[in-house]
């Protein structure tokens, strides 16, 4: 069975073109190694990649693996997910998103993909996508393909992002236009506003 699918898969990129790999802009590019697994059989180990991450807000982002690179079989094209989220607890941004229908191998494989992942506070990158081929979606002969690819990286962020904005209290002043360090009863000017404490 495992054969069938190494098989199918290398028919279906035999008749695909060859995709061009354009350079795209990221806040986070993490150069580092996939590993990718068929079914049960690794078909990939420690082969290059990026992965790119852009925000979109302060919880969500979008994830692109561009390119991905199957051994043998070829190049079946982006992993894009583009309603990625984000969560921050102890100085490590956990990552996940799903995107179900996608279409690799300029549509001749029809995919449900989750992502997961984490970047720790030392830029260390790891990631899980699971890439699930569904062959006959809806039919009662569907069969899905698991493809597995985990992947470790450094993160390299190359936008402004992280800024910490220290909260500074406006001074007081009297009617005077003169700073009180420590205003106590009367009428003073706070933020250009006239205040009675």
């Amino acid at each position: 069975m495992k054969k069938l699918y190494t098989t199918l898969l290398a028919c279906v990129a035999a008749v695909a073109p060859i995709f061009a790999q354009d350079s795209v802009e990221a806040d986070i590019t993490i150069p580092g190694a996939l590993t990718i697994v068929l079914v049960t059989d690794t078909v990939a180990q420690d082969q290059p990649a990026d992965l790119l991450i852009n925000y979109t807000s302060d919880t969500t982002c979008s994830f692109l693996l561009p390119n991905l690179e199957v051994a043998g079989v070829g190049n079946l094209g982006d992993i894009s997910l583009s309603q990625v989220t984000m969560t921050k607890a102890d100085g490590v941004t956990s990552f996940a998103g799903t995107e179900n229908g996608m279409k690799l191998l300029q549509g001749g494989i029809d995919a449900d993909v989750q992502m997961t992942g984490t970047i720790d506070a030392a830029n260390h990158a790891n990631f899980t996508i699971d890439v699930t081929w569904v062959i006959n979606r809806g039919s009662k002969y569907e069969q899905r393909v698991p493809i597995v690819v985990t992947f470790v990286g450094e993160a390299e962020y190359s936008g402004i992002n992280g800024i910490a904005i220290k909260t500074v209290s406006a001074p007081y002043f009297d009617l005077q236009g003169r700073q009180v360090a420590n205003p106590t009863n009367g009428i003073f000017i706070h933020n250009g506003a006239k205040v009675r404490l």
